[in-house]
């Protein structure tokens, strides 16, 4: 951001200088003006890919939906009846403490980790696009990945992304 400010300019405003660390870059007003539209627009290409990925859910790979589902069944503590008999015996899993909120993380997280980042960083090796994406869509493409990414991780998605728009 410096830098394009800086070739269009020909130098920086004293209010933006060098090498300051994206705290305190952040508390400028000048840099929350230009980020803010970015963010922005970085939200709404994330919710215009996230709307789309729903309404396509029936197009999922059955492998892809019977990991999803072995993910779920592995997490709970399920009842196993024996055979010949009528009492039923608790299976320990691996994680029998796990909330729904967990096992959806953990079902969320190999989904788009594993299924759908790939295929929105590179989208020409999965034939949704005809050739390779130019420098500024592909950087695009990225950070709406890094965003899911950390969305699936449950960081501070929405201070990484502002950090990461800083650099844009």
């Amino acid at each position: 951001m410096v830098n394009q400010i800086e070739e269009e300019s020909g130098s920086l405003p004293l209010n933006l200088p060098r090498g300051v660390p994206p705290e305190l870059a952040a508390e400028n007003i000048d840099v929350q003006t230009i980020i803010a539209p970015r963010l922005t627009m970085l939200m709404e290409i994330a919710n215009s890919f996230l709307l789309t990925i729903i309404e396509s859910m029936e197009s999922v790979p059955y492998g892809i939906r019977w990991i999803c589902k072995q993910i779920r069944s592995l997490t709970r503590v399920r009842l196993l009846a024996r055979l010949g008999e009528l009492s039923l015996i608790p299976v320990q899993r691996k994680y029998p403490e796990a909330t729904e909120f967990a096992i959806c993380s953990l079902i969320g997280g190999f989904f788009f980790l594993r299924f759908i980042n790939p295929a929105i960083v590179t989208p020409q090796a999965y034939m949704l696009v005809d050739g390779v994406p130019a420098k500024h869509p592909r950087r695009t493409l990225t950070l709406v990945c890094f965003f899911y990414s950390r969305q699936c991780n449950l960081s501070e998605a929405l201070q990484d992304c502002k950090n990461v728009a800083e650099s844009c």
